[in-house]
């Protein structure tokens, strides 16, 4: 029943964030609108922190590998998406970026040594199958689009970016930081 409910929780969160996106185009430049977001969202993060007295020192090293993954996940990913996304639906735009768990079981077991499970991989290509086929029909609109490849360049680009950015987060560096520490320094070195 907690595995349910936490399932629904982030398809909810993360399901709306491609929502919001789309109220971000055209007020201000892409590359401002994901550092608003983000640096808002590390001071919101780092006040918590403060607030609650958790850690928040850390040395220069600690603090490459933030900014290692506020590069990497909240800043490239995120300008390459939605860069991505003034040329694509975004129905194709979630079918591209949902490539990213393939993503990063080829970069775990790369980088990180990693075993790929297969049945982790079958899901993957399943969720991934079932994407396209909800999506099916937003793919007819896209012939003519002079901006599709250049659209899915940077979709994928930025798809790997983030797959990336979970791997330096997956490493045992990342994964003894503080939550809130790491992706609060993380999201301000992003924004900036």
């Amino acid at each position: 029943m907690l595995n349910a409910v936490l399932f629904i929780i982030c398809v909810l969160i993360w399901g709306s964030t491609w929502y919001a996106i789309k109220f971000q185009f055209g007020i201000v430049p892409i590359e401002w609108s994901v550092a608003y977001r983000f640096f808002l969202a590390a001071i919101l993060l780092l006040g918590w922190c403060i607030i609650s007295r958790r850690r928040l020192r850390f040395s220069w090293s600690d603090h490459a590998v933030f900014a290692g993954l506020g590069a990497l996940l909240f800043c490239l990913n995120y300008v390459l998406l939605y860069w991505g996304t003034s040329y694509l639906t975004s129905g194709l735009v979630a079918v591209i970026f949902s490539m990213m768990s393939l993503a990063n079981q080829v970069n775990g077991a790369l980088l990180l040594r990693i075993r790929i499970e297969p049945k982790v991989l079958v899901g993957a290509l399943c969720g991934l199958s079932g994407l396209g086929l909800i999506f099916a029909p937003e793919f007819s609109k896209i012939s003519g689009n002079d901006g599709l490849v250049t659209g899915i360049v940077l979709c994928l680009l930025g798809t790997l970016s983030a797959s990336f950015g979970n791997t330096l987060a997956a490493t045992e560096r990342g994964k003894n930081f503080p939550l809130f520490a790491f992706n609060g320094y993380a999201m301000l070195y992003g924004s900036a």
